[in-house]
């Protein structure tokens, strides 16, 4: 990090404090300053670059957008969950209606936004992100990309945890229907896919026998 510190120290006389070099060098040492344990100090470091280069660039340019989803993950990492859903949201609202819903950084906010939804309890929203990343993903890069799969599996396990095993059913389905078109497949991925796809059809018979008996 000291590396980094003399380069920023280096750069801002000769390039100035917004140069591109010298912002990115400014988020590289705060992210790193959460990765050695100091998360609290990678926020109050992202929280000042955002707030200087969205006065300058704007809240919607591609470099304040990535400075400010490093910021709502590391506002995550100290227990600020709330933050970072509200920091997600936002950030996606500004920039998907510029890239559009199907571009790689919007589905990556959402990816986040799961995640921080879950530690959130909040299982319901973080399906309904999951299932419209998905719904990119199959467009492309199509149903049988191994991001897709992983996709489905999360859409499997959170209709299951908002009890609709019958949907978590459908997508352990896909999973494994695409497995199964893999030329010479890894065989551990199948059986996985099996086990959880038997789980979820177990859960769902379950369930229509304790309905019955309602």
């Amino acid at each position: 990090m000291a590396g980094l510190q003399q380069l920023l120290a280096d750069i801002e006389p000769a390039l100035g404090p917004f140069s591109d070099l010298a912002l990115s060098t400014r988020n590289s040492l705060g992210c790193l300053q959460g990765e050695a344990g100091d998360a609290e100090g990678a926020v109050d470091a992202l929280e000042q670059l955002v707030a200087d280069v969205e006065s300058v660039l704007g809240p919607g340019h591609m470099s304040t957008a990535t400075y400010r989803s490093n910021l709502a993950h590391w506002r995550g990492r100290v227990g600020d969950t709330a933050g970072a859903v509200e920091d997600l949201e936002e950030l996606l609202a500004d920039v998907e209606p510029v890239l559009g819903p199907d571009d790689v950084f919007v589905i990556s906010l959402r990816a986040g936004l799961v995640t921080w939804y879950r530690h959130g309890d909040d299982p319901s929203s973080a399906l309904a992100a999951s299932e419209r990343a998905l719904a990119s993903l199959l467009k492309v890069p199509g149903p049988d990309h191994p991001e897709t799969r992983q996709w489905w599996k999360t859409v499997a396990t959170l209709r299951g945890e908002i009890g609709n095993t019958a949907g978590a059913v459908a997508a352990s389905e896909q999973v494994l229907a695409s497995l199964l078109k893999v030329p010479e497949p890894d065989h551990m991925p199948i059986y996985v896919a099996r086990n959880n796809l038997a789980y979820w059809r177990e859960k769902d018979r379950n369930s229509i026998a304790h309905q019955s008996t309602d």
